[in-house]
């Protein structure tokens, strides 16, 4: 199975709690593991501006080149606007578009970054800069590669931008499974939603995962691709959230998120997203976690056939 990573994406961002360092000790606990032998990395490359505007507009773009955000625009972000936090962004939004080539070519596509779902068309949300889960996607439907796709977020927080971007758009099914009371405050409207509690645990969650993909398969429905957004930042110890599910109930969660694509025969992309504990290795080992997942179920080649 390939794996899509760069050492490139560990900067330093002060006072924030989005520790990149995560994406290599994710890689690390892959080793401790004794997974990572088995799987080929390849180096992201860097996003164009051409595919950025497949999802963005050309003034957010302009903003993004020349570091011209207004106050309020920094606030938004909440992130720091430098030239290195672009380029990492720039670098990880290539690295997700190559994520869905790679499951197009080989029935799934693992990156070891991404997720980046607040991101709006015109601007930056919630340490978003560019939606790299929209601009792939927008690749693929582009060139034609795919009729259809689904985006399955089960971040933490909803995938407003994901949602906001592909508005009306029949070619994209948005399903969001989300703490209802977390960031964003004001949400948006995916196809299907389900804004869960503060306080659940592993029993209440999977039961509202089942429920979501039922709905989201019925009647046969299918797509051409499904995009994971695999946030961990439900865990019960996340600084930034509420949910409270255990390391098992997240490796189950990815189980079930998995085996509905592969089970199908749909192409499967992975993103991380987010996960914020007071030590970031604990992050990476519940990212690992997701990662050996769908290694287990992919070690045949290929997807089950359609």
């Amino acid at each position: 199975m390939n794996i899509i990573y760069s050492p490139k994406y560990e900067i330093q961002v002060d006072h924030h709690p989005w520790h990149t360092s995560k994406y290599r000790l994710t890689l690390e606990s892959l080793g401790f593991q004794g997974i990572l032998p088995n799987l080929r990395t390849i180096e992201a490359p860097e996003v164009t501006d051409a595919d950025i505007l497949r999802a963005h507009s050309a003034e957010y773009l302009q903003k993004l080149n020349d570091l011209d955000f207004t106050e309020d625009e920094q606030h938004q972000a909440e992130i720091p606007l430098t030239h290195k936090v672009v380029e990492l962004f720039r670098l990880m939004t290539g690295g997700t578009v190559l994520a869905g080539e790679e499951a197009l070519a080989g029935g799934i596509g693992v990156h070891i970054g991404g997720g980046f779902h607040h991101a709006y068309r015109g601007h930056a949300s919630g340490f978003c800069l560019l939606n790299d889960i929209a601009i792939g996607l927008c690749v693929l439907l582009d060139r034609s590669a795919i009729q259809s796709a689904v985006v399955v977020d089960c971040d933490l927080h909803q995938g407003d931008g994901t949602a906001c971007i592909f508005h009306g758009d029949p070619r994209v099914f948005t399903l969001s499974l989300h703490q209802q009371d977390a960031f964003p405050f004001f949400k948006q409207a995916s196809d299907l939603d389900a804004g869960l509690p503060a306080g659940i645990g592993d029993g209440v969650y999977l039961a509202e995962l089942d429920k979501a993909l039922a709905a989201l398969f019925a009647g046969g429905r299918r797509f051409d691709l499904l995009h994971y957004q695999a946030g961990v930042d439900t865990f019960s110890h996340d600084l930034l959230g509420r949910l409270r599910l255990s390391e098992k109930g997240l490796r189950e969660r990815d189980r079930r998120v998995i085996a509905a694509a592969r089970s199908r025969g749909i192409p499967l992309v992975i993103t991380l997203g987010g996960g914020y504990t007071a030590d970031p290795r604990d992050v990476a080992r519940l990212h690992a976690n997701t990662v050996g997942e769908a290694f287990a179920a992919y070690q045949q080649q290929g997807p089950k056939e359609k």
